[in-house]
């Protein structure tokens, strides 16, 4: 179990989260990652046009609050009630 939290948290891109890992996404590195492919992005999109059928994907930065927008949270007493 331990292997696979590790994998998920740290080595696995959720596409929920714009592809990041949750532990970026929580230590805020997501933020500075999503402009720079934003920025690569639209370099390679004028540089290859017809690469491109509409626009690039939508990388800017959500509000950290949209994460899991159905899960209940649930304080840590609670678990062992």
């Amino acid at each position: 179990m331990k292997v696979f939290v590790q994998w998920y948290n740290h080595d696995h891109r959720h596409s929920r989260i714009k592809f990041v890992t949750p532990q970026q996404r929580h230590t805020g590195e997501d933020i500075k990652l999503l402009k720079k492919r934003q920025r690569l992005y639209s370099k390679m999109m004028k540089m290859y046009p017809a690469r491109w059928s509409t626009t690039t994907r939508n990388w800017p930065f959500s509000d950290p609050g949209l994460v899991n927008l159905s899960v209940r949270c649930v304080p840590f007493s609670e678990y062992n009630s």
